[in-house]
């Protein structure tokens, strides 16, 4: 598959461990929001006036694999959302954790040629990233992308269903 840069870079996750003794990095932040963090395979859509136009595989966060095709001929993510101008969303392509392997079960589904074994394939996408913001904080941003029809990392009880690596604390003000 042919590659493509994303709109704006997907950054890596700054890991914290409790048990290592090091500073606390929002140590003395109050309104933090906590989410689980999803052990599968990280995209980026791109939508330009509400219209999906482009998804990626996340690669090395400044350019991924091409997989529109896939996207737009299966339901996993929105076509058209009601947001206008140009936005990226970012999240987390999972299959359940019943299935094993599951995290590579989620990526090689983004890897196969073949759109309609694409189809076959357990996998949901649950967001949990929006560029530009469109609120005063992430949560608003994750409740809009709810109402727009995009699962998001906010859902509850996702670690029965799907595979989890640890929690994600950020900070709940975009600015």
């Amino acid at each position: 598959g042919s590659t493509e840069r994303h709109f704006n870079q997907m950054y890596s996750l700054q890991k914290y461990y409790e048990d290592e003794d090091q500073k606390r990095p929002l140590e003395g932040i109050t309104d933090i929001s906590v989410s689980l963090k999803l052990d599968g395979a990280a995209i980026s859509l791109l939508y330009v006036d509400g219209h999906l136009v482009r998804g990626l595989t996340r690669g090395d966060g400044v350019e991924g694999q091409l997989i529109t095709d896939k996207l737009l001929a299966t339901n996993i993510v929105p076509h058209y959302v009601d947001i206008p101008g140009v936005i990226q969303i970012t999240g987390e392509i999972v299959a359940p954790i019943n299935i094993e392997n599951s995290r590579n079960y989620a990526a090689g589904s983004l890897n196969l040629k073949d759109v309609n074994e694409f189809r076959t394939r357990s996998i949901e996408f649950f967001a949990y990233g929006m560029q530009p913001t469109q609120y005063d904080t992430y949560e608003e941003d994750m409740d809009l992308l709810k109402r727009v029809g995009f699962n998001t990392v906010r859902d509850t009880d996702l670690d029965k269903v799907y595979p989890t690596d640890g929690l994600v604390y950020r900070i709940n003000s975009n600015k």
